[in-house]
């Protein structure tokens, strides 16, 4: 059943990648620019796959991921639905995600070389180091700001570097540390 009632929009498909290929392919026959393809959690347990498919299809970059859901979150003391669907569901972002999203960019830096933006749980700039030793390029950051404002993407940014420069290194020294310990 969908999750906003009424509605007629099937489940995601999350085993068979060939649509998401076709229309990678499609989109790569329109146009010359970059293509960057997005995966949601939900495909954890099939993302090589995935990004297999979307690689054969012409994708120059994969972003790791959005959220899962639906899922849901209920107040005790009301017993209403805290997510804001009207059914109550939402999805699972921020924090809670990392761990999975994570070992998704982790997987996919093992076995394909395609630049991977890695994104779900960037609070601060040590999720971001997580994300460059699992092999990501670049991130995605959105929770944070919507929890403490603007000013965080440019704290981020420069604990980041200071990070970095502490170490004596960059960006391109500590990707795929984690890669090489495994």
């Amino acid at each position: 059943e969908a999750q906003v009632p009424g509605t007629k929009i099937p489940p995601p498909e999350i085993y068979d990648p060939a649509p998401f290929e076709a229309t990678v392919r499609a989109v790569r026959g329109a146009t010359a620019i970059p293509i960057i393809g997005k995966l949601s959690a939900i495909f954890h347990l099939t993302t090589l796959k995935w990004v297999e498919a979307g690689i054969r299809g012409g994708l120059d970059a994969i972003e790791v991921a959005d959220t899962l859901g639906p899922v849901m979150l209920i107040d005790i003391e009301t017993g209403q639905p805290k997510l804001g669907g009207p059914r109550g569901f939402g999805g699972l972002s921020g924090t809670a995600l990392k761990p999975l999203t994570l070992r998704m960019v982790f997987e996919i830096a093992q076995k394909f070389d395609i630049p991977i933006i890695g994104s779900g749980g960037i609070m601060g700039w040590k999720d971001a180091v997580e994300y460059a030793m699992a092999g990501a390029r670049m991130f995605g950051v959105c929770t944070v700001g919507h929890l403490k404002g603007a000013e965080a993407y440019t704290k981020l940014i420069r604990d980041f570097g200071r990070y970095l420069d502490e170490k004596g290194t960059t960006l391109e020294g500590i990707r795929g540390l984690a890669l090489r310990k495994v």
